[in-house]
């Protein structure tokens, strides 16, 4: 816990202005763009990096060590994520203590919902057939589902017979939803759809589509895949994802 308390400093600052989050780093000082002008926030000339405002413009954190990213999770918690060549750590901890609240061991991305309350991981796994990736929301496994024959496989030391590359994580605007792309051999490109509690919506889709294509939402029920120069939107009806007319 020293150690990263170390990394990642935390400091508290009193403005009456109103801050704009245009913040900056120049000759190892952070800085920020205010009404009045640009205001110097440090002044201890240690070499930092990342400097990120909290919600409130309150607080301001950077990270003067090995991370590689940081975030105000909500006023309680800060993230802060360092990545190895097959995988990351990603440190939740307090703020104003320093305490380390938990670690998340393994996986990539770490994208949280709008609510805070949720956040998607990427884990790899490398097989005969390709890449094997797999989510999690939080510390559950939620994709490929757990009656998936090749997770069922798996579980008894059997090699799986599909990929699985996870496109870019996206929720939904109320996180009803986290949408997805999952390619696998033979070209076969699916949209996924996760929810917290484990349903899990797939339309295969009949045209060729890159796996890092992104899910854009236009609310909980509805959303879109750009394709080259076409759109194609889709809504979810019932327990059914359907593409809508062009």
């Amino acid at each position: 816990m020293m150690f990263i308390y170390a990394a990642v400093v935390a400091l508290w600052f009193q403005t009456t202005e109103t801050p704009n989050p245009n913040i900056w780093i120049d000759n190892n000082e952070v800085w920020m763009q205010t009404a009045g002008g640009p205001r110097q926030l440090t002044s201890d000339n240690i070499p930092k990096r990342l400097p990120l405002l909290s919600p409130d413009s309150k607080r301001l954190i950077y990270v003067v060590d090995r991370f590689e990213r940081l975030d105000w999770i909500d006023e309680r918690r800060i993230g802060a994520m360092v990545c190895g060549h097959a995988n990351c750590f990603y440190w939740i901890m307090n703020p104003d203590t320093g305490e380390t609240i938990q670690v998340m061991v393994d996986g990539f991305d770490f994208v949280w919902s709008h609510d805070r309350h949720w956040v998607a991981r990427k884990l790899v796994g490398d097989t005969p057939v390709g890449e094997f990736e797999t989510l999690k929301l939080n510390e559950a496994d939620i994709y490929p589902p757990g009656n998936d024959p090749d997770v069922v496989g798996m579980g008894f030391g059997r090699q799986p017979e599909h990929a699985h590359n996870l496109g870019p994580f996206t929720w939904s605007p109320h996180d009803a939803w986290l949408g997805f792309m999952d390619s696998q051999p033979a070209d076969d490109v699916y949209v996924v759809l996760a929810s917290t509690s484990g349903v899990i919506l797939r339309e295969k889709l009949a045209m060729p589509v890159r796996y890092d294509t992104a899910v854009e939402w236009t609310d909980d029920a509805h959303f879109q895949l750009k394709i080259a120069n076409r759109m194609l939107r889709f809504v979810i009806n019932g327990s059914e994802v359907q593409q809508l007319p062009q």
